[in-house]
């Protein structure tokens, strides 16, 4: 009975263990194509800011990420669909950049007021082609560059 068991589990698992090259050689094609930032590209961070929008049902969100010489600053936008409202906060901090192309953000004011808690975002550079944009590490959100065009 048991050598029935192992048998059938060998024969299901041979379908299984055939497509795992072709996974791994898939997930290796999708590293490659996203490239981490060496440091010689920190320059092309701070000379543009970085757009996150995002739609739900009743509103849409956008963040627009600006770093230039160790002072962060982010503009949140909130647009309300149903009567075309906005709310806008603005976070101040700074930025420190870090080796492999990370990217650590204290927003520790909301206009001009100190925070309580501060906001804290940690970002991988990365390019693909060449188009710059910004991994959050916490939850894989993308912050693309603005001012280019990115196709």
């Amino acid at each position: 009975m048991y050598k029935a068991l192992y048998l059938l589990a060998f024969l299901t698992s041979i379908p299984l263990f055939s497509q795992s090259g072709s996974i791994s050689q898939r997930i290796s094609q999708l590293e490659n194509a996203r490239t981490v930032v060496s440091e010689k590209h920190y320059d092309v961070f701070t000379r543009s800011p970085f757009v996150w929008v995002k739609e739900f049902e009743d509103h849409t969100e956008r963040r627009e990420l600006k770093m230039v010489n160790g002072k962060a600053e982010m503009v949140e936008v909130f647009i309300d669909k149903k009567d075309q409202s906005s709310a806008v906060n603005l976070f101040t901090g700074d930025y420190q950049m870090m080796p492999g192309g990370l990217v650590s953000v204290r927003l520790d004011r909301l206009e001009g007021k100190p925070l309580p808690l501060p906001l804290a975002l940690s970002l991988k550079m990365a390019r693909e082609k060449r188009n710059f944009y910004l991994v959050n590490v916490q939850n894989g959100d993308l912050f693309l560059e603005a001012g280019r065009d990115n196709k």
